[in-house]
């Protein structure tokens, strides 16, 4: 706990101070929102893939901030360290890889919440000047986003980590990191809700680990998933976690060996 608290810390205290990609991504994360509020302002009040326009204009400011919560993904950093041999540096001493980059991803969250609190304010006061207002009705559901959010955590978390052990053995792994995003914002909630998908589609995604990254939390929040297919849904969410978390040892455990012997 002292070595997770360190790292945090120290993550925590970079990222006060090199706030800049925390405040280039908000930008970015804004500007996409306004869009997505600019097109359904112009929409009718017909009912689409089962959020009328007050929900769907609520769902991309909740889909903004939940982003940020839920989605750990230290990609790049990571890839770097292989690349470079740094990681060398980090497998020599007794710490578990896996949770010091928890523990400094856990330090950038806590640095972008000041920024997010900015972010907040920013939005509200967007849409009290175009008279509108996020939507949230609470219910014995939201008892579940708790177990939701965690599996989604970890289950993107690991997901990334999955992916980056692919640098022990290829020098260029971004196609990889690159091909997830590209099937993530289209099938994972973030440019639209996964009710809008084709139904053999949506079949499919229930199966899959993208739409519990960062969906299914804030379905719950909307009442968008119940019954059976809450249930079956939070199954689906830890099998995924433990699934992707074994994979990740097995490949890092596969991974460092290899890397030990050849080198890159």
């Amino acid at each position: 706990m002292k070595i997770f608290l360190a790292f945090a810390k120290a993550s925590f205290g970079s990222n006060v101070t090199y706030r800049g990609a925390i405040v280039i991504w908000m930008l970015i994360s804004l500007v996409r929102t306004g869009i997505a509020l600019l097109m359904w302002l112009a929409a009718g009040n017909t009912i689409i893939g089962g959020y009328t326009r007050e929900e769907i204009i609520s769902y991309y400011v909740v889909i903004m901030f939940a982003e940020w919560f839920l989605m750990w993904n230290p990609f790049h950093p990571i890839a770097e360290e292989i690349r470079s041999g740094y990681i060398l540096t980090m497998l020599i001493k007794p710490l578990n890889y896996a949770k010091a980059w928890f523990a400094k991803e856990a330090g950038f969250k806590f640095t972008a919440m000041g920024i997010l609190a900015i972010a907040a304010i920013f939005v509200f006061s967007i849409l009290k000047i175009l008279n509108l207002r996020v939507i949230l009705t609470p219910g014995w559901d939201w008892l579940l986003v708790i177990p939701a959010i965690f599996t989604g955590v970890v289950i993107s978390f690991f997901t990334t980590m999955s992916m980056v052990t692919l640098a022990f053995w290829f020098t260029e792994v971004e196609y990889v990191n690159f091909l997830f995003w590209t099937i993530f914002i289209f099938i994972g909630g973030l440019w639209m809700p996964v009710s809008f998908l084709p139904n053999w589609l949506k079949t499919i995604n229930m199966f899959l680990p993208f739409r519990y990254e960062l969906s299914f939390p804030v379905e719950i929040i909307f009442h968008k998933t119940q019954g059976p297919e809450l249930l079956v849904s939070l199954l689906m969410a830890g099998l995924w976690s433990i699934a992707l978390l074994m994979l990740y040892r097995f490949l890092w455990k596969k991974g460092v060996k290899a890397y030990s012997a050849f080198g890159q």
